[in-house]
């Protein structure tokens, strides 16, 4: 087999020659060992949080299976970027992209994709389903346009929220038993509560079910010595996520959907009645009450200070708040949960195996546990019953450029990584999830860590749903994105004045309120205000 060669691109060499050049076998000082008896299929991967390793092993099945074909993969992230690649797609040699996020549509009305309708509809090569069959319904909507053709399939999945260091609450008893107590305060009696969503013998066994349970939990964190929260200064909108994420759990899938749908039926609580909400009163959405449960968890989190100094510092990358709370396992600066996206644990993959060098094997990737810590429900029992979860991934997507000369070869290769085999090979070796329908082997698990099992359980899960908060359903969510966007989950105003980040502005004025906020939030989007915005849609 030819080795292939993974292709570092930089943005600079765009002045010199265009990505068409790859025959040329060079990029940036590379050589790339080409074989002129067979055809070259090049794949352009958005080299983040995954990385690339999954898809060279994919890529050496392929090869066997189709030994004619040579993959070559040009890793990057800036370049392919959204606002990026919907410039210069066209002058990109790459046949096949994985990337991690676009706007679909804006693609599709370019005529940069391919017609992959075929290979997405067609029985998948010794299976009995389609790509189709196996994709999430909701994707499979939202990636089908209105003349029944796909142009993309999605990618990854990755669910946003709280992650907890298993670990260290079994060593500390941070549990809670069946009679409502944590275990470090009543070891008489050490069987696990059902958790958050009720069902006993699973993921979220043990962890804080309520509110009230919630504040027992962080005030004895830090009466042992223990941050409760770290997250990223510099990124703001993992916090604004993770309120969002409490948000969506607290009104359920179907009633959150209505942010992104702008259609359907909500009973504001003051209401004798439902409204029927559309494009012309979507505005009263600021009323869901979630909105305010998200908010008093931030007050609380901000006002107890359960988070620790650097989490708002603007120079504390994502990766180095993962330093820290790894780090903090061998300091006496222990940190019991972070806020991160499902994919953070292969990106620290790296400084894992620093630890395991510095401090022992026990301290390496996957020998730790990690777990997903699900949104404690209110008291009154006013959340939905039901678990609800934000992805931040649904835009991520696979797409086959219009102008690739290989689209037969590049289809073979779409539905090849779309075989079961294919998904199970994503999911062991980055630990995170494709939208489809597939069972991990036995053989799958135990090359997978205790957090990869965890995402893919709760993923998995029957009490569990996925709201995508990346998809726009209404050509107003791409024309009016500062209008929209996050600023319609967050953005407030208060006495005239305009702020996103509750956890940041919280942490800023000591007399600001979490209803206060909220109530800043309909004063933002009041319905004279939405009508001047959004009356050129109401007739659509």
């Amino acid at each position: 087999m030819i080795k292939k060669k993974i292709l570092v691109l930089a943005i600079f060499m765009l002045s010199v020659f265009s990505l068409s050049a790859c025959n040329d076998g060079f990029y940036h000082g590379t050589e790339v060992t080409t074989d002129i008896n067979k055809t070259q299929l090049y794949i352009g991967n958005y080299d983040g949080g995954l990385g690339h390793a999954w898809l060279e092993t994919v890529i050496d099945a392929f090869e066997i299976e189709y030994p004619e074909v040579q993959v070559i993969i040009n890793n990057e992230k800036d370049l392919y970027s959204d606002a990026n690649l919907l410039t210069n797609m066209k002058n990109y040699n790459n046949d096949i992209y994985f990337l991690n996020g676009i706007t679909y549509s804006n693609f599709v009305a370019q005529d940069l994709l391919a017609d992959i309708t075929d290979v997405v509809t067609g029985t998948i090569t010794n299976e009995d389903e389609s790509i189709l069959d196996k994709m999430n319904p909701n994707l499979a909507e939202y990636y089908e346009t209105e003349d029944n053709k796909f142009f993309a399939v999605p990618f990854f999945d990755s669910i946003f929220g709280l992650v907890y260091d298993v670990d260290l609450f079994e060593e500390e008893g941070f549990y809670f038993n069946t009679d409502g107590n944590m275990i470090a305060f009543d070891e008489g009696n050490t069987t696990l509560s059902s958790g958050p969503n009720g069902i006993e013998g699973d993921y979220d066994d043990g962890l804080p079910a309520t509110y009230s349970e919630w504040e027992t939990l962080t005030s004895n964190m830090k009466l042992f010595g223990v941050s409760p929260y770290i997250w990223t200064g510099y990124y703001d909108y993992y916090r604004m996520r993770y309120l969002t994420s409490i948000w969506a759990d607290y009104e359920g899938k179907e009633n959150f959907d209505l942010n992104f749908t702008f259609s359907g039926d909500y009973q504001f609580p003051e209401d004798s009645s439902s409204t029927t909400i559309d494009i012309t009163n979507a505005y009263r959405l600021q009323e869901q009450p979630g909105k305010l449960y998200a908010l008093n968890f931030a007050e609380d989190i901000i006002k107890g200070g359960l988070y620790t100094p650097n989490s708002f510092d603007t120079v504390n990358t994502h990766t180095m708040a993962q330093q820290e709370f790894l780090l903090s396992a061998v300091t006496s600066n222990r940190i019991g949960m972070i806020v991160e996206g499902g994919w953070w644990e292969n990106e620290a993959r790296s400084f894992f195996d620093t630890m395991a060098k510095n401090y022992g094997e026990e301290y390496g990737f996957g020998q730790r546990r990690f777990g997903f810590m699900p949104v404690p429900k209110a008291d009154d029992g006013s959340s939905s019953s039901r678990t609800t979860l934000v992805s931040s991934t649904g835009n991520s997507v696979v797409v086959i450029s219009k102008t690739t000369a290989n689209l037969e070869i590049a289809k073979d290769f779409v539905e090849f990584v779309h075989r079961d085999e294919s998904l199970r090979t994503f999911s062991r070796m980055t630990g995170s999830i494709r939208p489809y329908d597939y069972d991990l082997q036995e053989e799958d698990l135990n090359d997978m860590s205790y957090y990869a099992k965890n995402m893919f359980e709760i993923y998995s899960n029957e009490n569990t749903d996925i709201s995508y908060i990346s998809l726009y359903y209404h050509d107003a969510f791409v024309e009016k994105r500062a209008f929209l966007g996050t600023n319609f989950w967050w953005q407030t105003n208060i006495d005239g004045n305009y702020y996103t980040d509750p956890f940041y502005e919280l942490s800023q004025n000591s007399s600001l309120t979490a209803v206060m906020y909220f109530q800043g939030l309909q004063d933002n989007y009041t319905k004279s205000r939405w009508d001047t915005q959004m009356s050129e849609y109401y007739n659509d």
